[in-house]
């Protein structure tokens, strides 16, 4: 995973819990945005979080997914919601923005494809090595906010999630 999600977790986790907490969970590392960081790392930070913070993976996911898509990612990537209308229009190019995005870089983003279950509600397949679908759920919450809509977000399995916009 590249530095700039941990250096985003890191930002928010000071900003809502403190600097102490931090530097506990992450045993004092620093992460360059570029560098890629070992899963293991990400995974036993999260799993800090959650012991120190009580609170489940998913709610601190969420956390993370609001802070990433309302406040850090607009000071990088703001480009990529101005040119989307709507949530919906943001999430049907999530998958073609992590391949813009690490085109020219050494990672692997996780992939997404997308089917229509009906015309309200879109079934989002979720393919990584990282098993972090909760992030991405968390994330996909995130865009609804943004946007002020209505969109219901749940994970299905740890392979789908199912995105409802609702009218």
């Amino acid at each position: 995973m590249k530095g700039v999600i941990l250096r985003c977790l890191e930002e928010m986790v000071r900003e809502k819990y403190g600097e102490d907490l931090w530097s506990e969970v992450a045993g004092g590392k620093n992460f360059p945005p570029t560098e890629n960081v070992d899963d293991s790392v990400v995974l036993s930070i999260l799993s800090g979080l959650c012991i120190r913070t009580g609170k489940t993976l998913d709610t601190i996911a969420e956390e993370f997914g609001r802070y990433w898509i309302g406040v850090y990612s607009q000071r990088l990537y703001k480009n990529f919601f101005i040119e989307a209308e709507n949530a919906r229009d943001f999430i049907l190019k999530v998958d073609e923005i992590h391949q813009i995005m690490t085109k020219n870089v050494d990672t692997k983003p996780p992939r997404f494809m997308y089917e229509w279950k009906d015309e309200a509600t879109l079934i989002m397949r979720y393919e990584s090595e990282r098993k972090l679908i909760d992030l991405a759920v968390g994330l996909l919450k995130g865009v609804a906010e943004y946007y002020g809509e209505d969109i219901d977000v749940r994970k299905i399995d740890d392979e789908k999630i199912e995105v409802k916009f609702n009218r």
